[in-house]
């Protein structure tokens, strides 16, 4: 199943997290977000959403030279919310060698994979895919969530 929502506004973008929210809390085995989209189109934007409906205070950025940042979540039934950032990966063999499969695989994570089309090898099969597209204004954008 596939849901396209256009957002032209923050606000409206925020509410498109709140339903991926509680897409991930009705559905215990999916925890991974695969983000695909071009350069600027918002996909740490709503990364950062996301991480503000799940509580965290810290302020998200990119991990773009990091390739991944943890944070601790502040529920009893999950651990922690990982931002992944693709970017500048060739493939997932870099991703392997900072553990993502065990991170993957541990249903406490929430685990949010920025450009996940690089690395679609090791994106399990319930993911959620959400791919995002600059509309007709700056502000606009088109989310499009796959595998609710």
């Amino acid at each position: 199943m596939t849901t396209k929502k256009t957002s032209q506004s923050e606000q409206e973008t925020q509410e498109v997290a709140q339903k991926i929210k509680r897409i991930l809390t009705n559905n215990p085995d999916k925890n991974v977000i695969a983000l695909t989209g071009n350069l600027g189109a918002g996909k740490t934007k709503l990364t950062q959403f996301l991480a503000k409906e799940f509580n965290i205070l810290k302020n998200i950025v990119s991990p773009t030279f990091l390739i991944m940042r943890k944070y601790e979540l502040p529920h009893n039934k999950l651990n922690y919310f990982y931002h992944v950032d693709a970017y500048r990966l060739k493939n997932e063999k870099g991703l392997e060698k900072i553990g993502i499969k065990k991170i993957i695989n541990n249903k406490k994570n929430i685990v949010i994979v920025e450009w996940a089309d690089k690395v679609e090898k090791i994106i399990p099969d319930n993911a959620l895919w959400i791919d995002l597209q600059h509309g007709k204004n700056k502000k606009e954008r088109i989310i499009n969530i796959k595998n609710e």
